[in-house]
């Protein structure tokens, strides 16, 4: 059997990854490319110094340096006093006649002398290293490098864009070319201009983003200048001058650069594709008679005990889904550009797990307590709750059988289970679990904020009466509340109106009974509440709050464990508590 290949070098897939693009050519805008003499390099003798050592002939053949012998150790300091001496419209004109390209690498000699703590001259010396760097990595692939200053590209801007729609070209613009006649922001102004050529790949590069902030750089740069977020990339030069380059991350976001504009073509294509669907299955659903529209959205609700604008969103979810299907694929283009993203991705996959992707997959799995609470949805499998009982938290997830949950329109469950308490599985944070054992469940992305791992513990539960769970669903915060001198929430649904008729008549009672309870001396207050609501609780024995009208429990409806996975978590719940007890694990012995 062969030994495995070692994994690609990041030149090699930057290299493959170019072959698949066919990208040639790669365009570096940069400041210091400039023959325009700047204020600092006339008036800093610093900058002369670095070409004197650059060019000793040339300097000595200056009149004002005639005296002073260029050796290779020259005295510094005497240049620098007889630079100073010179008037500046002098040296301007000595400066105006220093070649182009002894001009490109003076910031090298610079740097070897140093130049620490020098503000804007100490930026400048950033960009020449990155240059170099991303000019040797690019040739290094075979692919032809070109650095031009603010003036060449204005000089060829035209004649470039005309040509990236037949070769394509990776187009690299310096944030800050102030330095070279433009703005500290120039590069945005250039990038937003390409963008507009067909085929056109590009970027913004520059030390100023830190490595991790190039996204905040990029959304605080695509409202300034009105670019688009999805096609404004940002890179940061940090990644080339670190002491050990990170190519890894460069490649992968030149593959970003070169596929943004193909993947900002791909959610055109779908949109247009989904707002023609959208406007199509209105015309379908309008063209349902008044009968069959009250029939599924309306009857069929009220049966089940369902809010009818859910109901509603999931007939047009149907006749929806099943149009836009249909128009994606047909549509060439479409697949030309996932193809071409395919193999890409399989050259280069991008680095890590983006906060954009876990926070979608956490909105797929749970329902938000806003959406939840505020829509009065009816109780359901999956719906998690936060308990808080002398100042600990804990989270509990509703198992039970959705049609034993559901109201009917007179406010009553299918089954009598009014007596009978729901079994609320306990969520906690493991930092070790025996996974052969199957009382543990992964809740992914249970906590995206922080990150931290969940668990549902099948062995830990507790049982709560559904009349304090059904007050949750009867306040848009989702806590466990009842006010008895309140007007009931006119939007609550046929059966949540009936049921909450139901429970204020309980808890009218229970308060009476307190009010008996209250004349015994010598019985405490929490004692005397906790058998005035007996019936209405759990195992821990906690009363409620009472507050004039009001009474609430420290409970709250914080979000919803969607199926399918609620129903999974329900059927492994079940798995777990019909285990039979001698079917334990032969091999296991006894350790104290």
């Amino acid at each position: 059997m062969p030994a495995p290949s070692a994994p690609p070098t990041p030149t090699e897939s930057l290299k493959e990854l170019l072959s698949v693009l066919k990208i040639r050519k790669l365009i570096a805008v940069e400041d210091q490319r400039s023959t325009t003499t700047l204020p600092q390099e006339v008036e800093n003798p610093i900058f002369f110094v670095a070409y004197c050592r650059k060019d000793p002939d040339a300097a000595s053949a200056i009149p004002e340096f005639e005296s002073i012998e260029f050796s290779d150790s020259f005295d510094s300091e005497e240049v620098t006093a007889t630079w100073d001496q010179i008037p500046a419209a002098r040296r301007a004109e000595i400066w105006a006649g220093v070649p182009e390209e002894i001009k490109r690498g003076l910031f090298e000699p610079v740097d070897s002398i140093g130049l620490d703590g020098a503000g804007p001259l100490e930026e400048g010396k950033l960009d020449v290293p990155a240059s170099r760097e991303l000019k040797g990595f690019v040739e290094e692939m075979g692919c032809e490098f070109r650095e031009l200053s603010l003036d060449e590209w204005n000089r060829d801007e035209a004649t470039i864009l005309a040509s990236t729609g037949t070769e394509p070209t990776l187009l690299l613009f310096d944030l800050d070319l102030s330095r070279d006649g433009g703005t500290d922001k120039q590069g945005a102004v250039l990038l937003k201009r390409a963008l507009a050529a067909p085929g056109a790949m590009c970027a913004l590069i520059t030390h100023n983003a830190l490595v991790g902030s190039e996204r905040e750089l990029a959304s605080d740069l695509s409202q300034e200048f009105e670019i688009p977020v999805d096609r404004l990339l940002v890179i940061s030069k940090k990644h080339l001058l670190a002491e050990t380059p990170k190519l890894e991350q460069l490649a992968t976001d030149l593959r970003t650069v070169a596929l943004s504009s193909r993947l900002g073509d791909l959610k055109d294509t779908v949109s247009r594709i989904l707002r023609t669907a959208f406007d199509k299955t209105f015309e379908e659903m309008d063209g349902l008679s008044p009968h069959a529209f009250e029939q599924i959205v309306f009857t069929s609700s009220r049966a089940e005990g369902v809010w009818e604008s859910d109901t509603l969103l999931r007939v047009f979810a149907v006749l929806m889904g099943k149009r836009a299907r249909a128009e994606l694929r047909l549509d060439p283009a479409l697949h030309q550009t996932i193809q071409l993203v395919r193999e890409v991705n399989s050259v280069i996959r991008p680095l890590g797990v983006t906060s954009e992707a876990r926070r979608i997959h956490a909105e797929e799995i749970y329902e938000s307590p806003d959406l939840l609470n505020g829509s009065h949805s009816p109780l359901e499998l999956g719906d998690v709750f936060r308990i808080t009982i002398n100042g600990q938290t804990r989270y509990y997830i509703l198992i039970a059988q959705p049609c034993d949950l559901m109201l009917r329109p007179d406010g009553v469950r299918k089954r009598d289970l009014d007596k009978v308490p729901f079994i609320l599985t306990r969520v906690r944070n493991l930092s070790k679990i025996d996974t052969n054992h199957s009382q543990f469940v992964h809740l992914t992305y249970f906590d995206p904020p922080k990150g931290t791992e969940f668990f549902a513990h099948f062995a830990e539960v507790i049982y709560v009466d559904p009349a304090i769970l059904d007050l949750c669903t009867m306040n848009t915060d989702g806590a466990a509340k009842i006010n008895l001198a309140a007007t009931i929430d006119g939007l609550l649904l046929e059966s949540q109106l009936a049921r909450a008729a139901i429970l204020k008549s309980a808890y009218q009672k229970r308060i009476q009974r307190l009010s008996v309870l209250g004349s015994p001396t010598g019985v405490p207050a929490a004692e005397k509440t906790l058998m005035a609501f007996e019936g209405v609780g759990w195992k821990t024995k906690t009363p409620p709050t009472i507050n004039g009208h009001e009474i609430q429990y420290p409970i709250v409806r914080v979000k919803r464990l969607n199926q399918p996975r609620s129903g999974d978590l329900l059927l492994r719940f079940a798995q777990y508590h019909s285990r039979n007890a001698f079917e334990h694990d032969l091999d296991r012995e006894i350790t104290s």
